[in-house]
């Protein structure tokens, strides 16, 4: 995109015989907008078809970590030593359905949501370049500085407009997949859950947790996209470019954020689930959620299920991001890329 602020001239109708100059006038709808509008929209819809794909595979991973996370909350309850443990235990529990339970609601919302983020994410990014910000940035801060605060902004952009499907996902998934702190929950169906949830707290408990999860999510992307970026600029620089690159740096550099996140992520789960036994989850905010957690069950109880998550987000996110950039650009080489 050479500039955002390019104006479109319109014809300008005269007296008959005059020669008038032809004024200015700027459309209704900003060329950029269009831009980043066709962008965001084409990543959108690969992205959505690569994250239904990659929901499946992350499910038991996701599974795992719900359990792990909670787990130091009832210590007489299920305890898994670990994401192959955990594994193994629902397997042998529950059986494989017991692995994808909670999928039908991640499913549901994941299309829409994974849609938003794509949009905010990428919405972010195209905006930022050839702006006057970008300029400004580039020459208070530097260039590579510039381009990784633009980055970290966007993976926030991304996370804040997808939230509004991915939190209410989370809250029934979550509700549904844990054991050992509400008989009733566990034997719930998609739409029981959801009934239910919303006898017990209207819309609003449908968005428990918003802001950790925005929080934990969104400070996840902001550190993981420059990082995946800039692996990737490397790796091409190195001469290795293409798909195995691009994938190889979306899951080192969502690994990254995702250890780096896990105490916000932790929070946000036991929020999240709270609504199944207030006893056992007394908190109702961050701050007092993290705190809590550590007072109670030690610190290390922070970066319980790190090795479930970090699994489940490299799958997720990790590879779910770069694949839908692979598939876009696939689609684009069997049918062509549509003008403007």
């Amino acid at each position: 995109m050479s500039s955002f602020a390019a104006s479109v001239s319109m014809p300008h109708s005269g007296h008959p015989g005059e020669d008038h100059p032809s004024p200015e006038k700027k459309p209704l709808i900003p060329s950029w907008v269009k831009e980043v509008a066709t962008t965001s929209g084409k990543i959108a819809g690969t992205g959505a078809a690569m994250g239904a794909v990659c929901d499946v595979i992350a499910q038991p991973f996701y599974r795992v970590q719900t359990q792990a996370m909670i787990q130091g909350a009832n210590p007489t309850g299920v305890q898994y030593k670990g994401v192959f443990d955990g594994l193994r235990t629902i397997y042998r529990q529950d059986g494989p359905k017991g692995l994808f339970r909670g999928l039908p609601a991640v499913l549901s919302a994941g299309p829409f949501g994974t849609g938003l983020f794509f949009m905010g994410l990428f919405g972010t990014q195209n905006a930022y370049k050839g702006s006057s910000v970008e300029t400004w940035a580039s020459e208070k801060i530097g260039q590579d500085r510039a381009l990784f605060a633009s980055n970290f902004v966007s993976g926030y952009m991304g996370q804040l407009a997808a939230s509004l499907f991915f939190v209410p996902s989370s809250v029934v998934s979550e509700c549904q997949q844990a054991k050992g702190f509400n008989q009733e929950f566990e034997k719930l169906t998609l739409s029981q859950a959801v009934r239910r949830i919303y006898a017990m707290g209207g819309i609003a408990g449908f968005y428990k947790g918003l802001w950790p999860q925005v929080l934990s999510f969104g400070t996840c992307h902001a550190l993981s996209v420059p990082v995946y970026m800039h692996l990737k600029k490397e790796l091409e620089a190195l001469g290795y470019a293409g798909p195995a690159a691009s994938i190889f740096s979306g899951v080192a550099g969502y690994g990254f954020g995702s250890y780096l996140t896990q105490p916000l992520a932790v929070a946000k789960n036991r929020l999240q689930v709270a609504k199944i036994n207030p006893d056992l989850f007394p908190e109702r905010n961050t701050v007092s959620a993290v705190l809590g957690i550590a007072r109670r069950e030690g610190v290390k109880s922070l970066m319980s299920g790190a090795n479930a998550r970090a699994a489940f987000i490299m799958t997720r996110l990790g590879l779910g991001i770069p694949l839908a950039g692979i598939a876009q650009k696939k689609l684009e080489e069997v049918f062509g890329s549509p003008s403007m």
